[in-house]
């Protein structure tokens, strides 16, 4: 963990949970010099010190390690994905679901990330999803193509479809061959 974190701006009015919400406009920076206390039931935004730098053909899942998370600190519940070509500092959500006040210290190894190989494109993974996991792994209907973007030097493309109801967005990289 660096010395930079971001807290919730306290506030009596309720935060609106939609689509063009910007966690920046609830939060303000604070630095690490001295420790901060987590109370029970808050979260936090640390940043790690370590800049992440992977190539096209590799992504990344941060893990919080089970010896903070013992003691109620939860470490990227969600958001944990590391996208392949991303070069960046990571943002780390620490939650506190202890009982008890959590004292938080820079420069402590909070987290760790786990690496996985990617293999093929978007394409070929849209038609495993389609042929394999349709009607097999609980997809309701085959992924359906939403858009493309640029990002990290990689083209996405955007689908969307169900499970058990329930609406499923994936985003694919596709690197090119590069």
């Amino acid at each position: 963990l660096g010395n930079e974190i971001r807290v919730l701006t306290p506030g009596p009015d309720a935060i609106p949970i939609r689509d063009e919400v910007d966690f920046l406009d609830h939060t303000e920076g604070r630095t690490l010099d001295a420790p901060y206390v987590l109370a029970p039931g808050g979260t936090i935004h640390g940043i790690t010190v370590e800049r992440i730098t992977l190539p096209p053909d590799l992504c990344g899942f941060l893990e919080g390690r089970s010896r903070f998370a013992r003691l109620g600190l939860m470490i990227h519940v969600t958001s944990a994905f590391v996208q392949p070509g991303v070069s960046n500092r990571q943002v780390l959500e620490m939650s506190n679901v202890a009982g008890h006040p959590l004292q938080i210290n820079a420069g402590v190894r909070l987290c760790q990330i786990v690496l996985m190989r990617t293999y093929g494109t978007s394409e070929e993974l849209l038609d495993s999803l389609s042929s394999k996991l349709y009607g097999y792994q609980g997809f309701d209907a085959a992924p359906l193509q939403t858009g493309t973007r640029q990002e990290n030097g990689l083209s996405w493309s955007l689908y969307r479809t169900s499970s058990y109801g329930r609406p499923v967005e994936l985003a694919m990289a596709d690197d090119q061959g590069s």
